[in-house]
């Protein structure tokens, strides 16, 4: 017996470690592994379900979905705005920029000279003459009244004299 167990072990060098070879202690095991158990089959009433998901959690996944679709959208609306918003800014730069050219071409069409030409070239008007001209200077300096406004007696008014006549 002593033979038959030396001859099982197998001898290695030790390059340093002295811990047991488990396979070298168990050469049977490999001979004796255990088959596996058979796999019966259970009738359809004994059948397990697969487990249901919650409403609360489908209802949930639903209403954070539609919020993503509604957040979707509403920033493409708003993309929509800031555009429209850009062209209108750049129509109303456009048109400042224009006005002022009008304008400018509104002063020019008011030159006096030119109007002093017309009116003597082709209207027949004349220059005053000296005796036409009368300058009127007023002896009294300018001066305004203002008259005062006539007083409102309305509802909230009395009211306001009426409590204010009972703490004096």
């Amino acid at each position: 017996m002593a033979g038959e167990h030396t001859s099982r072990r197998r001898y290695s060098p030790v390059f340093g470690n002295l811990a047991y070879d488990l396979d070298t202690l168990t050469p049977e095991a490999e001979e004796y592994a255990p088959e596996p158990a058979p796999v019966r089959e259970l009738p359809q009433a004994v059948r397990r379900r697969s487990p249901s998901v919650p409403a609360g959690l489908v209802i949930g996944a639903v209403f954070a979905g539609a919020l993503l679709v509604a957040a979707l959208l509403g920033r493409v609306h708003l993309t929509a705005l800031n555009d429209q918003a850009v062209e209108l800014t750049e129509q109303v730069q456009a048109l400042e920029t224009e006005q002022a050219i009008l304008r400018i071409r509104y002063e020019e069409t008011f030159n006096l000279e030119e109007i002093e030409r017309v009116a003597t070239g082709e209207l027949g008007m004349q220059p005053p003459r000296s005796d036409q001209i009368c300058y009127v200077s007023g002896q009294l300096p300018d001066q305004a009244t203002v008259l005062a406004a006539p007083e409102e007696n309305g509802f909230l008014k009395r009211i306001t004299d009426a409590v204010g006549a009972c703490f004096r």
